[in-house]
């Protein structure tokens, strides 16, 4: 039985896309773009429950059960063209799978957070609203915040590459809850360092993301403990 999302399909309405996602490294072909709009399309717009192979298996929002094999036919794609954007996807944190036999449950990475974005205030719903915020921060106003708490030496972490202000790491914590803010800030400090000095340069917006990818991955495993055992689809 094809478990794809019927909750996704027949349903009047649209999808969200950020401004500036074509230039995603991961996509950087226009099947790939494709590939990755119809991954958003077709995952669920909410919890749901699907019967697959005679068992009734949870599909939470902004996943979807799809095979490699279904998955290439619909992109015109080869199998093995399939697995590796798929990998690609996973490598910058853009989805989560897990897979067995032949099927897998693909989970859109901050789903929620642009699906949920309100045009009037220009924010997602919820509490992942630090990463929108982050964007209206122009670089003027970094620099010169930068410049006044090298002054006061006034970071809340400090890091050899990750220099946080106060008022910063507490829209951090409050926006990214669901992990330890102080812990992770320490990782991707260290990881920081052997990089490239252009990375390092945009050190503020890209661990920003990560931490939502982070997040987001740390919700969907609260989530998923939190629901029945999912039999393989």
């Amino acid at each position: 039985m094809d478990c794809r999302n019927g909750a996704a399909r027949g349903v009047s309405g649209f999808v969200k896309l950020y401004r500036g996602w074509q230039d995603n490294p991961a996509l950087t072909t226009a099947e790939r773009k494709v590939a990755w709009i119809w991954l958003i399309e077709n995952a669920a717009w909410k919890d749901t429950v699907h019967n697959v192979m005679g068992k009734t298996a949870p599909i939470l929002r902004g996943q979807i059960c799809v095979s490699r094999a279904q998955l290439a036919s619909a992109w015109n794609w080869s199998g093995s063209a399939v697995e590796r954007f798929l990998t690609r996807l996973e490598t910058e944190q853009m989805i989560g799978r897990e897979t067995g036999q032949g099927k897998s449950i693909i989970t859109i990475c901050n789903y929620g957070k642009y699906q949920d974005k309100d045009d009037k205030t220009g924010q997602a719903t919820g509490q992942e609203t630090g990463q929108e915020a982050d964007k209206d921060r122009t670089t003027k106003e970094r620099r010169e915040e930068g410049k006044k708490e090298k002054n006061n030496n006034d970071y809340a972490f400090s890091g050899k590459i990750v220099r946080l202000s106060q008022a910063d790491f507490n829209r951090w914590q409050k926006s990214y809850s669901g992990v330890d803010l102080m812990a992770l800030l320490q990782t991707r400090d260290d990881w920081l360092r052997d990089q490239p000095a252009k990375d390092q340069k945009n050190w503020f917006q890209s661990t920003s993301n990560w931490l939502a990818n982070k997040n987001q991955a740390a919700a969907v495993q609260s989530r998923q403990a939190s629901t029945p055992t999912m039999p393989v689809c």
